[in-house]
């Protein structure tokens, strides 16, 4: 599948919690490895416009950040490096759905494509080699009160407080691995991890953008109890809005 340009149109912001570091050179603040999973082989926190990547397959840290000093026609949202080497671009093309363009394969794409039971997100990832892979839905597995899945049924914002995890199953429907999200309390940045062997860090960090756009889509729609209206722009309080 090529890489195709996409309008900005179809662009979605992500949500600011804190503030991104310009670059891995500079230091950018990693979550301390005792508040990972000892199984998870990546892991990322959300920042302002991007990701620091805690956690990569074989050791080391990263970034997923912006890639546009200029919004040209086709060109990537964001790109994901690990300290001084690019690892492929991203387009968040809508919401859950990520385009990947890895650097290792620079003439073929993958992407990661959303699906929904009853309002359950499920993710399908279709690596730019090797065999597809999905998600179950993503139970509820700690913290919170809401309902046991992530789901776009979330009343409040309080629904989707809390920890949840979903199984990563090959096309043989076996479980190759699994992926988890914690959304925290307001202000706190969301943490992604989670371990699926042989997809790259590329096609991770898009799962990562791809599941946190849609959490940014049931926030938006969710009552904001924290202001008492509609819409759960927490993020765009805390930046003092767009």
């Amino acid at each position: 599948m090529a890489v195709t340009p996409h309008s900005s149109e179809h662009e979605f912001r992500l949500p600011f919690v804190a503030l991104l570091t310009a670059t891995l050179g500079c230091g950018p603040v990693v979550v301390p490895a005792s508040n990972l999973s000892s199984g998870a082989t990546f892991a990322a926190h959300q920042v302002h416009n991007g990701f620091v990547i805690d956690r990569l397959q074989g050791g080391g840290s990263g970034v997923v950040e912006s890639a546009r000093w200029m919004n040209w026609p086709g060109s990537p949202q964001f790109r994901v490096r690990a300290e001084k080497a690019t690892l492929g671009d991203l387009w968040l093309i809508s919401p859950a759905h990520v385009e990947v363009q890895e650097s290792a394969v620079p003439r073929r794409a993958g992407d990661v494509e959303p699906s929904w039971n009853d309002g359950a997100i499920r993710l399908t990832l279709r690596p730019a080699t090797g065999g597809p892979l999905r998600s179950s839905v993503f139970t509820r597995i700690g913290g919170g009160s809401g309902y046991s899945v992530l789901s776009r049924n979330a009343q409040t914002l309080l629904d989707v407080r809390g920890t949840y995890r979903a199984e990563i199953l090959d096309a043989s429907n076996r479980r190759v691995g699994w992926w988890e999200v914690h959304i925290a309390e307001p202000f706190e940045p969301r943490l992604f991890e989670g371990t699926v062997p042989e997809v790259s860090p590329a096609m991770e960090a898009g799962m990562t953008l791809a599941l946190n756009s849609e959490i940014d889509w049931i926030e938006d729609h969710a009552l904001d109890v924290y202001r008492g209206t509609s819409g759960g722009h927490l993020h765009e309080r805390s930046s003092g809005g767009r």
